[in-house]
């Protein structure tokens, strides 16, 4: 469970994406129109056009649940935040899944009208070559970006007297391994197949596209990045996080699909949670 100063920090940098994005959109916008040949929007293989000023609503409404819970966590009684999360069941399960698919469903309804989904996220006539280097190389990157970034971060918090804290997700797999198989199998399946589509609906899908639209393909992924960091809730591993968001964002533009971020993503989660059930010392995992 993060701390209070934890959580404070999150919303702290929650506050600061939020700034830097209201603050960048204008002035690319500027830019664009002083310079229309630059067309930083139309660059790579991730189609913007199906997006527009709507879609700005549509973001903000399937983020609220995720950034609710950064926002309200500082303030929310200790005792009851660690309640929860020590006392995983069934209805943790269908939370989790009705908030994945809210913001996925979300995603969807403001597209679905406008725009051939299967087509804007590349899912249909995929070129399944190009995604297979894009996942063995996103993967690779991973692998050994994240790990280095997750120390240095690590130093740098205990310089600051934050300990090491798994994200809540983390705990509840450990605590279920423990006690409650059935729980371990719900939990892996949230970890392993949902979340993986779900999250790169509206990370990469849609937040990503949205924010290239109206600024450029790396400012984008920064950005989405770092707020699909933050949303896991764990100051131990925002950093870490931040560069996978940041690397799945670059594979789904590499490869012009979301299979290809769908599948990276499912495969790492697939790693830690297997790592997560059959390593001995579950406090030295990096996430």
């Amino acid at each position: 469970m993060p701390s209070q100063t934890a959580s404070f920090l999150l919303l702290d940098f929650l506050v600061y994406c939020l700034i830097a994005v209201a603050i960048a959109m204008p002035l690319y916008h500027f830019v664009r129109k002083s310079s229309p040949e630059l067309g930083w929007n139309y660059h790579g293989n991730v189609p913007t056009t199906h997006l527009g000023p709507l879609d700005i609503l549509g973001v903000s409404v399937a983020l609220i649940l995720p950034m609710l819970n950064i926002i309200l966590a500082p303030f929310m009684p200790r005792e009851l935040m660690e309640k929860a999360a020590s006392e995983p069941g069934l209805s943790t399960i269908i939370a989790n899944v009705i908030s994945q698919f809210f913001f996925a469903g979300v995603v969807v309804l403001f597209i679905v009208f406008r725009a051939n989904i299967l087509d804007v996220f590349g899912l249909r006539h995929a070129n399944w070559k190009r995604i297979a280097i894009a996942i063995a190389g996103g993967l690779a990157c991973i692998y050994v970006v994240a790990p280095i970034v997750g120390y240095f971060a690590g130093l740098l918090l205990e310089k600051i007297g934050e300990g090491t804290q798994p994200q809540v997700a983390v705990q509840m797999i450990l605590d279920a391994k423990k006690n409650n198989p059935t729980l371990l199998v719900g939990l892996a399946i949230m970890a392993c197949v949902v979340a993986p589509i779900c999250e790169e609906i509206l990370f990469r899908g849609y937040l990503y596209g949205l924010l290239k639209r109206y600024s450029c393909r790396f400012f984008a992924a920064l950005i989405s990045g770092l707020i699909f960091g933050l949303i896991h809730a764990s100051l131990t591993s925002l950093a870490p996080l931040v560069v996978v968001g940041i690397i799945l964002a670059i594979i789904y533009e590499f490869s012009g699909s979301l299979w290809a971020p769908i599948i990276t993503h499912s495969i790492f989660n697939t790693v830690n949670v297997m790592a997560m059930i059959f390593f001995v010392n579950e406090a030295d995992l990096p996430y």
